[in-house]
């Protein structure tokens, strides 16, 4: 770390804020004295991604909680406007229609397709949008006005790569299995493969999964005799969203095939636990990076919703607060929030957040796996003895 950065993460450390702004501190003329501070929320609360909605709304009302308890943003009490996206295009369009009138900023929408269905119009409407969880490479640079604290899938799917080549490099029978006709799904496919060159890995087969046609049981005998019969894949990388990559498992499950499974953020649900029994001990997963304050986050968020936390809801409580630091130091109209999104520097529970040229953030994960039938973050010390282990029995049998 160079000493103009140390400097800074000491100041902030100092302070406790946690944030750095370069602009002015106070808020728009166009916010009077008694009224309230409107942010809005494009999330999925019924449909298939209602588990990704309620975290989001989860992780954004504790944070508007916590703001309005230490008195608003510049004395001004914060009212959050939720709308219900059902998790499709036009439900975010219909959504953002709703409340594009009645605030410059709305956080969310929380899937790739949603975000990219809005983009244009953020533009047109100068309307700033910033994103929890949305995650899929296109999102990059597709408008000025759209920003998000979950980093490029880009990545992701080159930290699947990586953590087989490092943890299981004996693997010689690998399989992708991916959800069709869905962007983020398509998006960690061409990265993981990219990367899965790259690490020296060999893919032998790419098998679509249609959650419409619920082709299963077909997929799970297939992986079960890839490669021969009974000698089947010996890791699977399946890149889906919760409901097909359950409806994968539990088929898999129900034809007796076990492998090494990988996948991506979208996975970490107790639906998983439920369907895969003892036979996904052992699966491990790349999530968004949420460890620098994590212990105390989930605390809290559990005594509120009864619900353990993974990623997605520290990373919306984070959002929610960078939403309220650049209200609170540029103002409240587009204009001044996107200034003050492209200087800040926010160090929250998920860790430092600052946006490039693209509205995105630097990229940074953890690795999650399923130990004793739960989910649990795998410490990077324990990730290095995996390392070791394998390095050492590759010399072991090279004598």
């Amino acid at each position: 770390m160079n000493p103009p950065i140390r400097k800074l993460m000491l100041i902030l450390l100092v302070l406790g804020a946690g944030v750095f702004l370069v602009g002015c501190s106070t808020l728009s003329p166009a916010v009077t004295e008694n009224e309230t501070i409107n942010l809005g929320l494009i999330a999925p609360l019924s449909g298939p991604l209602t588990y990704v909605g309620w975290d989001v709304r989860g992780g954004v009302e504790m944070a508007v909680d916590d703001i309005n308890a230490a008195g608003g943003i510049n004395g001004r009490p914060v009212k959050l406007l939720i709308k219900n996206s059902y998790g499709t295009e036009d439900g975010a369009l219909a959504a953002y229609e709703e409340l594009k009138t009645q605030t410059p900023l709305i956080l969310g929408p929380v899937t790739t397709s949603e975000v990219l269905a809005l983009a244009p119009l953020t533009e047109e409407d100068n309307i700033i949008i910033l994103s929890p969880t949305a995650t899929g490479a296109a999102i990059s640079n597709c408008s000025d006005n759209v920003f998000r604290t979950a980093a490029s899938d880009l990545y992701q799917g080159r930290g699947i790569a990586r953590l087989i080549a490092t943890t299981n490099p004996e693997a010689e029978q690998i399989v992708v299995v991916y959800e069709i006709n869905d962007v983020y799904a398509e998006g960690l496919k061409k990265s993981f493969l990219e990367a899965a060159t790259n690490n020296g890995l060999e893919v032998v087969d790419i098998i679509p999964v249609d959650p419409d046609v619920r082709n299963y049981e077909e997929i799970a005998r297939e992986l079960k005799h890839c490669g021969g019969e009974d000698v089947g894949a010996d890791a699977v990388v399946l890149l889906s969203h919760l409901n097909a990559g359950v409806g994968v498992l539990q088929a898999a499950k129900a034809v007796g095939f076990e492998t090494d499974w990988y996948g991506p953020d979208a996975l970490v649900d107790e639906q998983v636990l439920i369907v895969g029994g003892d036979s996904l001990e052992g699966m491990q997963v790349t999530v968004q990076g949420s460890r620098n304050r994590f212990e105390e986050f989930a605390v809290r968020y559990k005594e509120r919703t009864r619900r353990e936390p993974a990623w997605i809801a520290p990373s919306s409580y984070d959002a929610t607060m960078i939403a309220a630091e650049v209200i609170r130091a540029g103002g409240y109209d587009a204009d001044a929030i996107q200034n003050a999104l492209n200087t800040i520097r926010y160090i929250g529970v998920t860790g430092p957040k600052f946006f490039d040229d693209n509205g995105d953030v630097s990229p940074s994960f953890d690795v999650m796996e399923i130990q004793n039938g739960s989910w649990e973050h795998l410490e990077w010390s324990d990730l290095l003895a995996m390392v070791d282990r394998n390095s050492t029995e590759d010399a072991r049998n090279q004598e």
